[in-house]
């Protein structure tokens, strides 16, 4: 009989891998805090440069609490480095989730907590990264841009119903004889949409001499709407300056959603009174 309970406890788990819909029969018999006390919902957004923090964690009984990794994420980047229990039904959940590195793709998880006797299961979604909508990557050595010369990106189909996103993109200097310096590249948005950090559509920044792509070569900027959607005509383009000693070479260019932060536990099951 357990091992049935113990199944169908499991089920909400189950279910949030693979992407399906659990009822919220009872929402307040799991209660989550973060580290500062602030309400923590249906899901723990990690930053992009990794944390070690804790949960707080209230049950009206005792549960069993274990994190399930998303199937198609291979890397352990999230664990429970401590489990105690403060009092019956209360736990602080410490845990560790590594720094995302050289890219914003999405990986996720469930802090499940289960209670086989009493027919509960509930789960936390864990997440850090974004979902890309929209990328060209370019093979190679990348795409070259020489001095004085420019190169803009096709229109950006399906990315219409956004506000909100990032731009992430690799790009490296040639270097030329003995110099190994920084030079200059120009990234600019066509169709609406500006930088959130200067409020324009056109941001330079300082780029790298190196042989290949790596940590000092990945570059990400927080793009906006201005509360409107994208366009589907948008464009990104890359210029060099013509005064520039060295090519400037791209290795890819991605758009990843930034999603409206949700609020409430979910996945809770219990059985009808």
């Amino acid at each position: 009989m357990r091992i049935i309970k113990l199944v169908l406890a499991m089920l909400p788990c189950a279910a949030l891998l693979c992407s399906c819909t659990v009822k919220n029969s009872a929402p307040g018999r799991i209660q989550i805090t973060a580290a500062d006390g602030s309400a923590v919902s249906k899901t723990v957004y990690i930053p992009l440069e990794g944390e070690s923090s804790s949960l707080n964690v209230r049950s009206e009984e005792d549960v069993d609490i274990f994190y399930k990794q998303a199937s198609g994420t291979s890397e352990d980047w999230f664990t429970i480095s401590d489990i105690r229990r403060e009092a019956p039904g209360e736990y602080t959940v410490s845990y560790t989730a590594k720094a995302l590195g050289n890219t914003l793709d999405l990986r996720s998880g469930s802090l499940c907590f289960v209670s086989p006797d009493n027919y509960l299961g509930a789960f936390l979604s864990i997440r850090q990264g974004y979902q890309k909508i929209w990328e060209t990557a370019f093979s190679g050595n990348g795409l070259a841009v020489e001095p004085g010369k420019s190169w803009t990106s096709k229109t950006m189909d399906g990315i219409s119903s956004i506000q909100d996103a990032w731009l992430s993109f690799n790009a490296r200097a040639d270097a030329v004889g003995d110099n190994a310096g920084q030079f200059p590249l120009v990234v600019s948005l066509d169709g609406g949409a500006s930088f959130m950090d200067i409020n324009r559509s056109s941001y330079q920044l300082d780029v790298q001499a190196s042989d290949t792509f790596g940590a000092d070569n990945f570059f990400k900027l927080h793009i906006y709407n201005g509360g409107r959607v994208f366009s589907s005509e948008s464009t990104v383009s890359f210029s060099v300056p013509a005064e520039l000693s060295s090519v400037i070479r791209i290795g890819s260019v991605s758009i990843y959603e930034i999603p409206v932060e949700s609020n409430g536990i979910t996945g809770i099951s219990e059985s009808d009174e």
